[in-house]
């Protein structure tokens, strides 16, 4: 469930956030955002839904990864070792998807 919402919220974010280009020089006649503005505005809001849907999904593997293990026999080191490989999996995959979504062009 968690993954399909990821995936759902990740397809809006490919269409909802612009592609600009960085403007050098300031306008003085731009008015400054208010949080009403940040709250309707779905390229600003977006990622923090997809966010929050990811820290679901990982906050209901991370709870129920336990318990499954433990009961496919699992002892202590193992389930230690599984936790430890999850996170070193986060830890790698994280920058190359970074640099990946900072390079691809829309």
């Amino acid at each position: 469930m968690v993954g399909s919402i990821g995936l759902v919220v990740a397809t809006v974010l490919v269409f909802v956030i612009p592609n600009v280009k960085p403007d050098t020089e300031k306008k003085s006649s731009e008015k400054a955002l208010n949080f009403l503005q940040i709250a309707k505005s779905p390229s600003i809001f977006m990622p923090y839904v997809d966010l929050l849907v990811c820290f679901f999904g990982n906050g209901m593997i991370t709870s129920m990864l336990e318990p499954h293990l433990k009961e496919a026999g699992a002892n202590t080191n193992q389930v230690g070792v599984t936790f430890l490989i999850f996170g070193a999996v986060y830890m790698a995959c994280t920058p190359i998807v970074g640099f990946v979504s900072a390079t691809l062009y829309h």
